[in-house]
């Protein structure tokens, strides 16, 4: 596999990102949280590891977040229910 590039925190534009079963591994980067126009968020069916990071809570606009089929471990972090 391979990693999601730190880089996709430029994309603030992006509305949708839909990066399934693409073999990615590692953690999710922090940088996710710089897309504050994110509507749709799914990286399902990958094999990223860690936890997930805090700064997906700073997405204000994020309607859907699918995760699942991965390798995280810890719990949901309480800034993505407010």
């Amino acid at each position: 596999g391979a990693a999601l590039a730190t880089g996709v925190g430029r994309l603030t534009d992006l509305m949708t990102l839909s990066l399934s079963l693409n073999n990615f591994d590692g953690q999710l980067p922090s940088e996710l949280g710089l897309l504050s126009n994110l509507i749709n968020l799914e990286l399902l069916d990958n094999d990223f590891s860690g936890t997930i990071p805090s700064e997906l809570g700073n997405l204000g606009e994020l309607q859907s977040l699918d995760l699942s089929n991965n390798a995280l471990t810890g719990s949901i972090p309480p800034e993505l229910f407010l």
